[in-house]
């Protein structure tokens, strides 16, 4: 249910919101090169800063990992574990 609502709503806003940026640079810059080359490089740096975020997103894992080896070394060793008994688990199968 959760998704379906997200998909739709991005079927209706991102288009919205593209329009309005678009809108918004030819009011404010005159020249209809400058809003081309900003209506075409919004995919495209959308794309990216959605890439930087997965990125970041393992990047904080990891730091939460880290942390977690620091304060409760017992709990890390047990996580490890538990993740190499999973992990055998499915290459079982």
């Amino acid at each position: 249910y959760t998704s379906t609502i997200k998909f739709v709503s991005s079927l209706v806003l991102f288009p919205l919101f593209y329009y309005l940026q678009i809108r918004w640079v030819a009011h404010f810059f005159y020249t209809p090169w400058i809003t081309w080359v900003y209506a075409l490089s919004l995919m495209p740096m959308g794309l990216f800063a959605w890439g930087y975020r997965e990125r970041w997103m393992g990047h904080a894992k990891w730091l939460r990992f880290q942390r977690l080896k620091r304060s409760a070394p017992d709990e890390a060793a047990s996580l490890l574990a538990q993740r190499k008994k999973i992990m055998d688990w499915f290459e079982k199968l």
